[in-house]
């Protein structure tokens, strides 16, 4: 059995000082038994967020700016909606215009 949870990180958000919010965050995420993923270049969140839905994760968590959410959603989108996972989003890059607009605590911890 999958974990329940993909937490895809993009190391670059925030000018690099990503880094440093997500170290904080291992911890919780450890606790729940969620699995991490870094992009390592541009449209990999959008792989790694399908690939997490088609091996059945439950939850595909985005860890970054707008652009990472954007990637995430794009690669959920491609996998069918009877199994497609609940999309979390913990804003920690420059842009967080979308968590901002659907409600997500501006503190990375409180988000995840």
């Amino acid at each position: 059995m999958s974990p329940k949870a993909k937490l895809i990180f993009n190391p670059m958000a925030d000018m690099g000082e990503a880094w440093k919010i997500a170290n904080d965050l291992r911890p919780i995420a450890h606790q729940y038994g969620a699995e991490w993923s870094g992009t390592v270049y541009p449209t990999h969140a959008t792989e790694l967020a399908r690939q997490a839905a088609e091996q059945g994760f439950e939850r595909v968590i985005a860890l970054g700016g707008d652009g990472t959410v954007h990637e995430v959603v794009n690669g959920l989108m491609q996998v069918p909606a009877a199994r497609r996972p609940v999309l979390g989003v913990v804003p920690i890059g420059s842009g967080n215009d979308f968590a901002h607009a659907i409600g997500v605590p501006k503190a990375a911890d409180r988000a995840l």
